[in-house]
């Protein structure tokens, strides 16, 4: 059954909000200070609408992510990683919220993203996290391909600089998603479960 015929049911992606991208890269923490409690809020208005939250952590490894060789040799590293699944503590899952680890940028490639959102019937997603020009873009558009109707919370998100964060929004907001901040979660969600 294809995201569209589902009933118009909304969930929360949020992406590698993690301590490898927060917590040690003080340029992220500096451009957005406010990331932390943006989170919060975005996290308690949609656990207080009962909208499910799945949490998508990078675990990046020589042995399981494939494109390390290439990325070292992009960047000129000698070395990349490991990067391991440890959430900020601010945004850490609570019982009934979904843990989905991924491997590449792409929340939904090689993992069991697509076929939890498929069991919960869900037909909008909500994505926020970290960082915004690589891996909640990646996640995003991986949602839209595969026909998600597809949000980006802006202010929850997070990159190493203001200019990279706005130009992802600026090239691929009005082809691949719409954006809301964290005050407006709330009537978005509404709007979408009419």
């Amino acid at each position: 059954m294809s995201a569209s015929a589902n009933a118009n049911k909304c969930c929360l992606i949020l992406v590698d909000v993690q301590k490898d991208f927060w917590t040690a890269i003080p340029q992220v923490q500096q451009s957005f200070p406010q990331f932390p409690q943006n989170v919060v809020e975005l996290l308690d208005t949609c656990r207080n609408m009962q909208l499910p939250i799945i949490h998508v952590r990078a675990e990046y490894n020589d042995s399981s992510s494939k494109w390390i060789e290439q990325w070292k040799l992009l960047k000129g590293l000698d070395k990349y990683g490991p990067i391991v699944q440890d959430p900020e503590p601010f945004a850490v899952e609570q019982n009934n919220e979904k843990v989905i680890i991924k491997h590449t940028f792409d929340g939904f490639l090689e993992t069991d993203l697509e076929k939890e959102l498929k069991q919960m019937g869900i037909s909008t997603v909500l994505v926020a996290g970290l960082v915004t020009g690589c891996c909640v873009y990646s996640t995003a558009a991986g949602a839209f391909m595969r026909g998600y109707k597809t949000c980006i919370v802006k202010d929850c998100c997070a990159d190493r600089t203001q200019e990279k964060h706005d130009l992802t929004f600026n090239v691929f907001g009005a082809w691949y998603f719409e954006t809301v901040n964290v005050a407006q979660v709330k009537d978005y969600v509404t709007a979408q479960t009419k």
